[in-house]
């Protein structure tokens, strides 16, 4: 810029010296606007290309934000702040979902999406990227019903927030009780909270104290987003209620103790159907027990009243426990 300002007063200083007399400005008119222009493209395309080197700048980072390198068929590059940063879609995705589901206190409180590399939010260009991006490789993401209400909403956050309250709702019950939650005492009391006050008073659930808690969580926990959605949000319960018949009818022998004769162990049995087809066979085959998971083939289960009342618990020296079998046979636990 320096060299252009030089040449620019000599020409000025040349052109006003040389032209009275029409000869000599004549003679240096034509050299001195040929390199005037010259000089000109010549700074221009050095500033252009100046411009270009600065945005390419670009965040040296070839894995993504799980440590998986980047496939080039999935990444995408967004300028911010004249550098450029790479991104998978699929973070950029979960990117865009964590903010809009974020939660505070247990109520939901969206937040703008942000650059993880330097905590800014994106602009709507970013999000037109993004999306536009989506529809054409990966067009099964778009219709999550979040980020259809965070496009439909023109990506105003207000907006979103005011037209989606429920689905909000909804999805922040859901991040309560994620599938790898830790099991809490509060979370299993509202289990059996729920078990006492939805199921039916004569078709008991069979709780067994010594089952896992993490097992007994991940079977009630679809059952669990319908009560708190139930007492959250004022929802029926009528379907938790049939979904819980339903669960206490076709599994019978769920929480039941069993001594397995070829492992000569003790188990319980926790299988079960999962809460769709409980329902579904509560609607649909409510007269036909063909589905009704029936007890395991090789085993003895010990009667309610046997194992309540008249098990017979010998505490050796080793610790462990023994239980009589009805044949005589002794069960170490």
């Amino acid at each position: 810029m320096y060299i252009l300002q030089m040449f620019w007063k000599i020409y000025s200083i040349l052109t006003n010296k040389y032209h009275d007399d029409s000869s000599l400005y004549d003679k240096y008119k034509l050299p001195l606007d040929i390199a005037f222009i010259q000089s000109q493209k010549t700074y221009w395309t050095l500033n252009r290309f100046a411009k270009r080197i600065k945005k390419r700048v670009v965040h040296s980072a070839n894995e993504d934000l799980y440590g998986t390198p980047l496939s080039r068929k999935y990444t995408i590059e967004l300028i911010q702040d004249n550098c450029i940063y790479k991104f998978s879609i699929h973070d950029l995705v979960n990117i865009i979902k964590s903010g809009l589901l974020t939660v505070v206190h247990g109520y939901p409180n969206p937040t703008y999406p942000r650059n993880p590399y330097t905590n800014k939010e994106f602009d709507i260009i970013h999000m037109l990227s993004i999306y536009t991006y989506m529809w054409a490789y990966t067009p099964r993401l778009v219709y999550n019903d979040v980020l259809q209400g965070f496009y439909k909403a023109n990506f105003n956050l207000h907006a979103f927030t005011h037209n989606n309250r429920k689905l909000l709702s909804i999805k922040c019950i859901e991040a309560m009780v994620p599938k790898n939650a830790i099991v809490t005492t509060e979370i299993i009391q509202d289990i059996l909270q729920m078990l006492s006050v939805c199921s039916n008073p004569f078709i008991n659930i069979r709780i067994n104290k010594r089952m896992n808690k993490n097992e007994f969580y991940n079977i009630f926990r679809p059952f669990l987003k319908l009560y708190y959605q139930h007492r959250l949000l004022n929802c029926s319960s009528t379907l938790l209620k049939k979904s819980l018949i339903g669960f206490a009818l076709w599994n019978p022998m769920f929480g039941r103790d069993y001594y397995d004769y070829n492992t000569k162990q003790m188990n319980i049995d926790t299988r079960h159907l999962n809460i769709r087809d409980c329902m579904h066979m509560y609607n649909v085959l409510a007269k036909d027990d063909s589905n009704m998971l029936k007890p395991i083939d090789n085993v003895y289960y010990f009667p309610l009243h046997q194992y309540n009342l008249t098990k017979t618990v010998l505490t050796c020296y080793d610790g462990k426990e023994y239980f009589t079998l009805p044949e005589g046979k002794t069960s170490v636990v």
